[in-house]
């Protein structure tokens, strides 16, 4: 079996200095400490380059400089290895923070496409190792909320997906189970990005060919193992 032929195969390593060295502050809930550039930099400088057994640290592909925070805008600009680096391609990642009033029970506190987005971003996808959000797949903008009706639009890899109906029988199995039975969900294939999206999006909304598909074992360990990573997470909305 031939190798794998690297696209770098010679990368140049850097001496890791840099120790992250948590302040008082950091351990005081009286204090409302915000997050700087060196925290950031602490959580992303230990990622495992793709094709070397080394960190984006140590090949100086993240460099704390290169981090900027504004509010609650983070931005993070890094450097390839080599100018045609094809493992460089980058994806805007939400990172949901939860408000104060997501934890006071007297608060009747509306969901919002925020919270939406974070229970179906981290689904997998049938073929990959990756995430929807990952694979913009889904995206929080293509989400709509109308009082108690949720709408999920989302984007197939590519227009002749044999997925589409798996990833949206997920997305749907997902939303069932975290929402209150008071919310109706609609999942459908956007518009112009699927070769037959009309047949798909007719298979998602006929309740009684989902309840059908969920009566198929096969089916449903697929679909169990899509959404086994959001499971872990906690369903703070039932």
């Amino acid at each position: 079996m031939s190798e794998t032929r690297l696209i770098n195969s010679n990368p140049t390593i850097f001496d890791t200095t840099h120790s992250f060295k948590p302040r008082s502050s950091d351990f005081d809930e009286n204090i409302h400490d915000l997050i700087d550039e060196e925290e950031i930099f602490e959580l992303i400088r230990n990622i495992n380059d793709p094709e070397h057994p080394l960190t984006l640290e140590q090949l100086n592909v993240v460099q704390m400089q290169h981090i900027n925070i504004t509010d609650d805008f983070v931005l993070v600009e890094f450097t390839p290895t080599i100018p045609h680096c094809s493992m460089a391609t980058p994806f805007h990642v939400v990172i949901f923070k939860p408000r104060s009033s997501d934890f006071d029970e007297n608060i009747h506190d509306l969901i919002d496409e925020e919270e939406i987005f974070e229970l179906i971003r981290n689904i997998n996808d049938p073929e990959h190792p990756l995430t929807l959000e990952q694979l913009n797949v889904v995206q929080i903008q293509h989400i709509n909320i109308t009082n108690d009706f949720v709408l999920v639009e989302f984007t197939p890899t590519i227009p002749h997906c044999s997925m589409a109906t798996l990833i949206g029988l997920s997305i749907r199995v997902r939303l069932l189970h975290c929402l209150p039975k008071r919310f109706r969900v609609t999942v459908m294939i956007r518009k112009g990005t699927h070769q037959s999206e009309d047949a798909v999006n007719k298979q998602l909304a006929d309740k009684e060919r989902v309840a059908a598909a969920l009566e198929n074992t096969h089916l449903v360990e697929v679909v169990n193992q899509c959404i086994s990573r959001t499971l872990k997470e906690n369903n703070n909305f039932k």
